[in-house]
């Protein structure tokens, strides 16, 4: 009786070649030698530069290997030099947050100092304090050198009167009772102006951001403003400094968009 040939699969533990008509090099399913091949066509080598997924992909248009195309774009997509250099294309990070609308006038004041003006009578500063509520405001004029000590003796000068809240019934003067009411009426109407503009304001940044939550320990990139950091050393050319730097660790969140690095 005649036995039909038994094909055998080969020894692996040997070295053999496959011999092939199809064009082309077949690398094996290695991860090392997948990496390296990568960051030939990454270039990782002097003066290759970083190109992008579908550059770095049609330079190995010669090599195969399974998954070829996700590999590198994962491959891609964890490189240091392009994390750190390039220009990222997803939306801000961050929805916005309003500030909390008051329930008292003066109970929030904002300063701001206008200065290098020509002196007068001694003063060459206008200290500007606007009440957040309300929006009024008080021009004071100060003179060079001030201090925060200072500044609070300006804008106080004695201890902060007490603001209470007009009640209805507490006055027996009809007129005067008519006038409070209606201030109340008016700041009523003021806070809920300033909802409907925060609400508003709100929708249409929100639009353009991205609501991202960091946990405490992942790691994050910190951008910064190549012109105006000071805490990384400067280079000689700020037009090529990194835009990120990092990887940096989460070591707690501090705010609802703010992080302790």
């Amino acid at each position: 009786m005649v036995q039909a040939p038994i094909l055998a699969l080969p020894d692996f533990d040997k070295m053999f070649e496959i011999e092939t008509d199809a064009s082309g090099f077949w690398i094996p399913n290695d991860q090392f030698v997948q990496q390296m091949v990568a960051a030939i066509g990454k270039g990782q080598a002097p003066k290759g530069g970083h190109p992008c997924n579908f550059k770095t992909y049609q330079r190995l248009h010669e090599w195969f290997w399974p998954d070829m195309r996700k590999n590198m774009q994962k491959y891609v997509q964890v490189c240091l030099v392009c994390q750190q250099s390039k220009a990222s294309s997803l939306r801000p990070a961050g929805l916005l947050q309003p500030l909390p609308i008051l329930t008292r006038i003066w109970e929030d004041i904002s300063l701001n100092f206008v200065d290098g003006l020509p002196r007068s009578s001694g003063v060459d500063t206008v200290l500007v304090v606007v009440d957040r509520l309300s929006k009024y405001a008080h021009f004071i004029g100060i003179k060079h050198p001030y201090t925060a000590q200072s500044v609070a003796q300006v804008v106080y000068g004695r201890e902060p009167l007490a603001l209470l809240r007009f009640e209805k019934g507490s006055t027996s003067v009809a007129t005067l009772e008519e006038q409070l009411l209606e201030s109340d009426a008016v700041l009523d109407d003021v806070k809920a102006s300033l909802f409907r503009a925060q609400q508003r304001m709100q929708k249409y940044a929100d639009a353009g951001r991205r609501d991202v939550v960091f946990q405490v320990g992942e790691q994050v990139f910190l951008k910064l403003q190549p012109y105006r950091q000071h805490s990384l050393a400067r280079r000689p050319c700020e037009k090529l400094s990194a835009r990120f730097y990092g990887p940096f660790s989460i070591l707690e969140r501090v705010g609802n968009v703010a992080y302790r690095l």
